[in-house]
């Protein structure tokens, strides 16, 4: 009779040190018992061996597939390429010319920046509130009432996008999804209020990608796109929707971002600035190189980075919407995260002191608008 071990067996100490009988497979057709002592399978180094050959012939493959498409540029654009931890697609721009900066010991005019202008009609809508500093505090111009801003990061004009980023990734196109106006709108629904805009010098000067295309079915409705930012889980107050969807000029029902200004880059920044500011939001426009390669041509010399950002912000003040619309809703990260890039208060890091560069360039801004703009230093400082 084949052996059968009991639970029993297994659970006796004494009968567990005599060692684990021959498991029964079958009967050969003579009628004679087959069995296997299979005790290798319990062996470490048998798995061992089993984990390294499904590393080396599966996992390895894999993970190599994955570094080589990480590394791959982006199609269409610079040469940009997956760079160290941050997962941000930012790499050396070659693209970026020093000659592209406004020389700030000049008299700057709005000539010399006529052709960075968008050419596209200005959004129309209802900015928010101008705001000064008081106090430590964020508070409007006009009754002093204090101000938080809610906000929401957008990339895009840092990793060769030449837009904000996001709207081209959907497999079939949706309104919800890859129109830049219907999002803005359902960012404003959500309760935000402001967006950091990083870019890079370089990016501004490369020439921007069209994001029209068809967008199939009907153009949302306000009460649609409010339904869709509301938690179904939760019952629906019976209030009507607080802000309308307008659409910009040029809006064509059929195709997503038909009214994106395709100019030039830089353009195409003012007028996001714009339609931000139009639809309610302030803007923070950031400066965001990573790393001490990531346009060092621009941060190796404060000369190159004060006239980098005088050629963006004298543009800026250049819109003709700017004193009625744009003054007091725009902030200015000058330097993201500069002890990445080896610059510090007082100096002893690569370049000149961080101060150098800050004081620099807040002195030229200043100079043309005074009073006018809201810095950011280092994270969440604001000086005015």
């Amino acid at each position: 009779m084949p052996h059968v071990r009991e639970a029993s067996d297994v659970e006796n100490p004494a009968i567990a040190k005599l060692g684990s009988p021959k498991t029964k497979l079958g009967d050969d057709d003579d009628g004679h018992e087959r069995s296997c002592n299979c005790r290798f399978l319990r062996a470490g180094w048998f798995w061992a061996c089993v984990i390294a050959i499904t590393t080396i012939c599966i996992a390895a493959p894999i993970g190599v597939e994955t570094t080589r498409r990480l590394n791959a540029p982006v199609e269409g654009t610079p040469n940009y390429k997956f760079k160290g931890s941050s997962g941000l697609n930012t790499s050396t721009s070659s693209y970026y010319d020093v000659s592209w900066g406004l020389d700030a010991s000049k008299n700057l005019t709005c000539s010399m920046v006529a052709q960075d202008l968008p050419t596209a009609p200005v959004p129309s809508g209802t900015p928010p509130a101008a705001v000064r500093m008081q106090a430590g505090k964020l508070v409007t111009v006009e009754g002093g009432k204090e101000v938080s801003l809610h906000g929401v990061n957008w990339f895009g004009f840092n990793n060769g996008k030449t837009f904000v980023d996001g709207l081209d990734a959907e497999t079939t196109p949706s309104w919800e999804g890859g129109d830049f106006a219907t999002v803005v709108y359902t960012l404003r629904l959500l309760g935000f209020n402001a967006v950091r805009l990083p870019f890079l010098f370089g990016d501004l000067s490369i020439p921007p990608q069209d994001y029209g295309k068809p967008c199939p079915g009907p153009v949302p409705t306000s009460e649609a796109l409010a339904a869709r930012a509301t938690n179904p889980e939760l019952p629906r107050p019976n209030v009507p929707v607080p802000y309308d969807f307008t659409k910009p000029v040029g809006f064509k029902a059929g195709r997503c971002n038909a009214y994106v200004p395709n100019d030039n880059t830089l353009s195409r920044l003012l007028w996001t600035i714009q339609y931000f500011v139009a639809n309610g939001f302030y803007v923070v426009i950031d400066y965001h190189p990573h790393g001490t390669a990531i346009e060092d041509v621009v941060t190796d010399s404060v000369t190159n980075f004060v006239n980098a950002w005088m050629r963006v912000w004298t543009s800026i003040s250049c819109l003709p919407n700017y004193n009625t619309d744009l003054k007091g809703r725009i902030f200015l990260d000058l330097l993201n995260e500069p002890d990445g890039m080896e610059i510090v208060w007082g100096g002893g890091g690569r370049q000149a002191p961080l101060d150098d560069y800050y004081f620099a360039v807040m002195d030229a801004i200043d100079s043309r608008s005074p009073g006018h703009v809201l810095f950011l230093v280092r994270v969440s400082r604001l000086i005015v």
